[in-house]
This record gives structure tokens, sequence and C-alpha cells, in this order.
């Protein structure tokens, strides 16, 4: 059986996903909280802000996803 195929590596899956986009979006909101209150209380634009957030996300997503790999058993095709 496929490891896409095994209800537990999806489960694993599934929730490295969701904290990743949940990590992003917490990201992100921060991030828009940070522009607007630069821009009215600075004159300031955040768009480094934004690329950091961004990067911040895609990283956090990136790292739940190997951890997630961890648990996954791995069975040679043959």
């Amino acid at each position: 059986m496929s490891a896409l195929g095994n209800p537990r590596s999806m489960g694993l899956i599934g929730l490295s996903l969701l904290l990743g986009g949940a990590l992003a979006f917490l990201g992100l909101r921060t991030l828009f909280l940070d522009h607007w209150i630069a821009v009215f209380m600075f004159g300031a634009t955040g768009w480094i802000t934004a690329a950091v957030y961004g990067l911040i996300g895609i990283i956090l997503a990136g790292a739940a996803l190997v951890l997630a790999s961890f648990f996954v058993k791995r069975r040679s095709l043959s």
C-alpha cells in the first residue's frame, strides 16, 4: 500500500498542511495589521514585512511536511 493510501499517513499530511496554513494565515493577518499601522502612523509601507511573513509561512509549512514525513512508513514497490 502506498503512503497516500494509508489513512494514518493521510491524516498526518492533512494535519501538517492545516498547521502550515494556519501559521501562514496568522502571519498574513499580522502582516496586514503591521502594514496599516505603519502606513497610518509612520507613512511607510510594509512590503518587506510581507515578504518576511510569507517566507516564514512557507518555511513553517515545509517544516511541518518534513516532520510528518518521518511518521510515514516507507515501503519499497518491489
